[in-house]
């Protein structure tokens, strides 16, 4: 008898869901205390770290503003939809540092003080804030990578400091042979600010509003970050400066958002799979020097990584600006709406890599390349504008025979392609450089619709580059290019008519209205960029009037697109009328055959000629079978439909038609038992 409420009992307990547990809130203050609970204001932990070895999935860490010199080691992960955030709290802003304070100098000589006993070996000294000179070797740096400056102490001069490794004294000469007692001496000490093993895929953690500074990664390795997020991390609102090597790397499927990576020892940014860089500052990186052949610069993806990079600024960085290398895989890499700026390098640089898609980019003053094209496959660079490039070449396509794969060929040039870009202001040999195109390795690549002005000379350089590397053949104009190579056979050689250049305001001068400062202006003139585009691409984000045609440079295909001015108002444009079919853009039917010219623009026939427009006709065959004839134009599409009564089409094939620049013939099996029937021939596209 008592097995029965047993039973139930135990029906009642599996029903019930398990309770789900409340997810944790953390305090970290700098005068806390690592022996309370750190569950309120009140009652806050003292080091970040006690913290994170605290919490679970779904937890948060709330940090209070002050500096926390300690390395933070997140070993704890979240899951999806829960991950354990690290965040500022209220205003405040919580400094991580990777340094500790240096104090007990000594005086050596009227300009020079040592510390002495100090380890580990720092890789920086900051005196007040300011980065000084090491003087020496860094001790896990591949060859070639970094040029020493100096070796020893009597290689010291006002502004650097020197580590002693066989003693361990910390010798420093600061500007003015001022003391270093008398400034706040900072000497980086540990190896990262904040460190998530970068093998985890998993680790789902949240920064937020938070700083880093000071790393010191080159004492022990061959350089890592400052803060390495771990896979499927977001890294928000975040600053981190003056790490001794890179700033930030991200993890697989991890985020950087609206984050500021500035001032660091050799690069800014590195990701892994699945990135994205979003709205980032990435300015001034390798304050250190490092070989920027090597890697340095702003952000570099490597290797085999994929993702987008977009609305980000990345200027002033000693070494390429934005550099995919070795990235194979063939999975999508984005860089869109970019502003790279004054990099002493390359401003985009696609080396040993595939799939890249960069566009809507204003690329501006770099040296001694804007774009370079290395040994890369299959990638798309369309629709920026690139200005002032400061020597050289400002687009150059190459590769080098003597650099090979694993297997001992040469790494190709295949299948690359530069359209609808605008090359503004350059001051080097040459806008374009292009090998010579070979049967096996430098094949299919292409350059068309751009838009080339260089503002210091009368004519636009163009040369191949002949695989040896010698400096190739010379071309003064547009035309001798197009007649040698058969590239860029829709380009211009045009000042693109910026709207206030000398400001850096780019966008395209148009009598029927230019963007800017938030409102649309009509200007005296109308850019020859303008619907200047391949009319391939999509310019359906362009705000009416748009010419159906995408114009060129960084706005093509957005809502910045100045418009199209259209005088006749036939829906053709006129620069189309004026630079493409030689149509008058005063006259809405040029060929007076009753259709606009807008509409044989579209539909593919003769603007200038009265016999030509879009007509179907049927072609009568035996036994009462019907074919349709009409002219579908190359690149083209149709559908060919049917009625009985004039109000309800069915498509003969929902298959579209591919037209051929030639008639094409159509049959209708099902005529002959139709009494009677209408037909249409639509165009798709």
């Amino acid at each position: 008898m008592n097995a029965r409420p047993d039973i139930l009992a135990l029906a009642t307990l599996l029903a019930c869901p398990a309770p789900t547990a409340r997810a944790a809130e953390y305090y970290v203050a700098t005068n806390g205390n690592d022996g309370w609970d750190g569950l309120s204001v009140t009652t806050a932990f003292q080091s970040i770290q006690r913290a994170a070895d605290r919490t679970a999935p779904g937890d948060t860490v709330w940090i209070g503003g002050g500096e926390y010199r300690e390395m933070v080691t997140a070993t704890n992960y979240g899951a999806p939809g829960q991950r354990i955030t690290f965040a500022a709290l209220g205003d405040a802003a919580p400094v991580i540092m990777g340094s500790d304070l240096v104090t007990g100098w000594a005086p050596l000589t009227n300009a020079v003080w040592v510390r002495p006993g100090w380890e580990p070996e720092p890789q920086q000294l900051f005196a007040d804030g300011t980065s000084l000179q090491k003087i020496g070797v860094l001790p896990k740096m591949w060859p070639g990578s970094y040029t020493p400056v100096g070796s020893n102490l009597s290689d010291m001069t006002a502004g650097s400091f020197f580590y002693d490794t066989n003693t361990s004294d910390l010798y420093v000469w600061l500007p003015g042979h001022s003391s270093p007692t008398s400034s706040v001496m900072e000497a980086s000490t540990r190896v990262f600010c904040f460190y998530t093993p970068a093998t985890n895929e998993h680790s789902w953690l949240h920064l937020k509003g938070l700083k880093f500074r000071h790393s010191n990664t080159v004492t022990v390795t061959n350089g890592w970050p400052a803060v390495l997020t771990g896979g499927n991390s977001i890294i928000e609102d975040c600053d981190v400066q003056w790490a001794d090597f890179a700033g930030i790397s991200l993890g697989p499927h991890a985020k950087a958002i609206r984050c500021i990576a500035s001032n660091n020892g050799n690069s800014g940014i590195g990701a892994l799979e699945d990135f994205l860089i979003d709205s980032c500052s990435v300015l001034s990186n390798n304050v250190r020097n490092f070989n920027p052949d090597w890697h340095a610069g702003g952000i570099k993806i490597i290797p085999d990584a994929w993702g987008t990079v977009q609305n980000c600024e990345i200027g002033w960085n000693r070494g390429q600006g934005l550099w995919f290398d070795y990235c194979t895989t063939g999975e999508p890499i984005v860089a869109r709406y970019n502003y790279i700026h004054d990099n002493a390098g390359a401003g985009l640089m696609i080396e040993v890599t595939k799939n890249v898609t960069a566009h809507n980019n204003l690329i501006a003053r770099h040296s001694p390349r804007s774009v370079y094209f290395s040994s890369c496959e299959s990638n798309a660079v369309f629709n920026n504008t690139i200005i002032d490039n400061a020597d050289w070449v400002t687009v150059e396509m190459t590769y080098v025979p003597t650099r090979t794969n694993e297997f001992g060929a040469p790494l190709p040039l295949r299948n690359n392609d530069f359209r609808n870009n605008i090359v503004y202001g350059s001051k080097g040999i040459c806008d374009l450089a292009v090998m010579a195109p070979d049967s096996v390795f430098n094949t299919n690549n292409t350059v068309d619709h751009n838009c080339y002005y260089a503002t210091n000379h009368a004519w636009h350089a163009r040369m191949i580059l002949n695989p040896a590397g010698a400096a190739g053949t010379a071309y003064t104009n547009l035309a001798e290019w197009r007649a040698a190579t058969g590239l860029d056979l829709h380009s211009l050689s045009d000042d693109p008519r910026f709207l206030d250049a000398a400001n850096d305001d780019f966008h395209l001068r148009s009598e029927a209205g230019t963007w800017s400062n938030g409102t649309w202006h009509a200007c005296a003139d109308t850019s020859p960029a303008i619907d200047a585009g391949d009319p391939t691409y999509a310019s359906t984000n362009e705000t009416a009037f748009n010419g159906r045609v995408i114009n060129l440079g960084r706005y093509g295909n957005t809502p910045e697109a100045s418009r199209s001015p259209d005088l006749d108002g036939d829906g053709l444009s006129d620069p189309l009328e004026t630079r493409v079919t030689a149509s008058d853009p005063a006259n809405p039917d040029t060929d007076g055959d009753h259709w606009s010219d807008g509409d044989e623009w579209l539909a593919g026939t003769d603007i200038l000629s009265r016999a030509s427009f879009f007509r179907i006709l049927p072609v009568p065959g035996p036994g009462g079978a019907v074919s349709l004839s009409f002219f579908a134009a190359q690149g083209k599409q149709y559908l060919v439909e049917f009625s009985t009564d004039l109000r309800h089409w069915e498509a003969l094939d929902s298959t579209p038609i591919s037209g051929v620049g030639d008639h094409v013939t159509i049959p209708d099996p099902s005529a002959p038992s139709s009494p009677s029937r209408f037909y249409r021939a639509r165009l798709v596209w």
